[in-house]
């Protein structure tokens, strides 16, 4: 099933956004992307496996969907966990034309790692209240101040948030509806999916390599796409394609938040 997941073609899905995240087995990384259409509707784009999340790795997948027939250009959202390997590969693909929304619940994890935890619910709750803003500059001023407090608790969490930069704030720079907002600020969309197969995987007594991993876990999500429901917020996706199709919108890509 791993190959066959790998060999689809992917001509009659044209990507409205595209997430990606990675996981860890057996020593080395396997990469997940899944595909939203104009629809709402899902697809598994592929799994790639490598020794480390590096940007050739990621230049690779890149490559290898756009070898079965997707159309990658400008007008998509990238949403991904933040790995510098796939920031770099897509900044070096698409520059600053460049939609990337960085995974608001990876960079949280980020910054918490940091903190004692004394400190971490009150984060918590400054940076939830910053990120659900609904404006751009609200949440920008808001983070600020998030990072102005971090800076008299502990600098290593501080610098952390200023590196996930103008990232974070891509839906909200891009004024996105509040529902399908939700949808695009994480990737919850595939760390579900990791998380499901987390508790089937209890069952697996043990990998004899990598190769056995994802072949297994190929078949298991390509089981679970048949199910799948529509992206939440689905019904604002026009509206979406249309802000993303302003030629005028130029946005900041790996600016950091503190210059």
């Amino acid at each position: 099933m791993g190959h066959l997941l790998n060999e689809r073609r992917l001509e009659d899905f044209e990507a409205v956004a595209v997430f990606m995240d990675a996981m860890h087995r057996c020593g080395e990384v396997v990469m997940a992307a899944i595909g939203v259409d104009a629809e709402g509707y899902k697809r598994v784009l592929g799994l790639w496996q490598g020794s480390s999340e590096n940007t050739e790795m990621c230049r690779s997948f890149l490559s290898d969907m756009e070898s079965r027939g997707l159309a990658l250009h400008p007008d998509i959202i990238f949403v991904t966990d933040g790995g510098t390997g796939l920031n770099r590969a897509l900044k070096d693909r698409f520059g600053k034309d460049l939609k990337h929304q960085r995974c608001v619940i990876h960079k949280r994890r980020n910054v918490e790692s940091h903190l004692p935890e004394m400190y971490r619910a009150e984060f918590d709750r400054r940076y939830n209240n910053a990120i659900g803003m609904v404006g751009y500059e609200d949440a920008r001023r808001e983070l600020l101040k998030v990072h102005e407090w971090l800076e008299g608790i502990n600098t290593s969490a501080a610098k952390s948030l200023s590196e996930g930069g103008e990232r974070l704030l891509t839906v909200h720079r891009l004024g996105i509806p509040a529902l399908l907002r939700k949808s695009l600020i994480t990737t919850n969309i595939i760390e579900s999916t990791f998380n499901g197969l987390d508790a089937i995987e209890k069952n697996v007594k043990r990998y004899r390599d990598i190769g056995m991993f994802k072949r297994w876990m190929a078949a298991e999500v390509l089981h679970r796409e048949k199910n799948w429901r529509r992206l939440d917020g689905y019904a604002e996706i026009p509206e979406l394609v249309e802000k993303l199709r302003e030629k005028s919108m130029k946005l900041l890509d790996n600016e950091a938040l503190i210059a």
